[in-house]
């Protein structure tokens, strides 16, 4: 038993992804799954945790200044500028809708860093953007590496 008193009882249903995130994320009610990162957060989920923080930050009775922070790369091992480009230009125009529409099979792997930035626009979805530089960091001919952004929100 926990310190904190009982725990509820653990259900799919409890924990799971709801009906519409397993559909965005290819999988069925059954549990069975045809994407390689089964539990990761839908783009716009991601947007929301963003939201979340926000609502937290504004509500904390504190004369702290608090920076939110975001790290990662966009597309990596196969660089895809327009996946990049529209994850900045929505980041930018603050347009959520982009961002949710973005394949799901598309932000796996190293692009899955991809969820970072939503989260923080989502965090700072009031704020504006301003995008320092975008560099596409080829490392072979086989169009291999990293889509690296550099921006602030301000």
């Amino acid at each position: 038993m926990s310190p904190f008193g009982p725990s509820p009882p653990i259900s799919r249903s409890t924990i799971g992804p709801t009906a519409d995130e397993e559909e965005a994320c290819g999988q069925d009610r059954a549990g069975n799954r045809d994407l390689p990162q089964p539990n990761a957060p839908t783009p716009k989920r991601c947007y929301q945790l963003g939201q979340a923080i926000r609502r937290v930050v504004d509500a904390w009775d504190s004369d702290l200044r608090v920076a939110v922070l975001a790290s990662g790369g966009l597309s990596h091992t196969l660089i895809d500028e327009e996946i990049d480009r529209i994850t900045i230009d929505a980041m930018t125009e603050k347009d959520p809708e982009p961002l949710w529409a973005l394949p799901v099979d598309k932000v796996v792997n190293g692009t899955s860093e991809i969820r970072n930035w939503i989260v923080e626009a989502g965090a700072m979805e009031t704020v504006q953007m301003t995008l320092v530089d975008y560099v596409p960091t080829y490392r072979s001919l086989g169009g291999t590496g990293c889509g690296m952004a550099f921006a602030y929100w301000k």
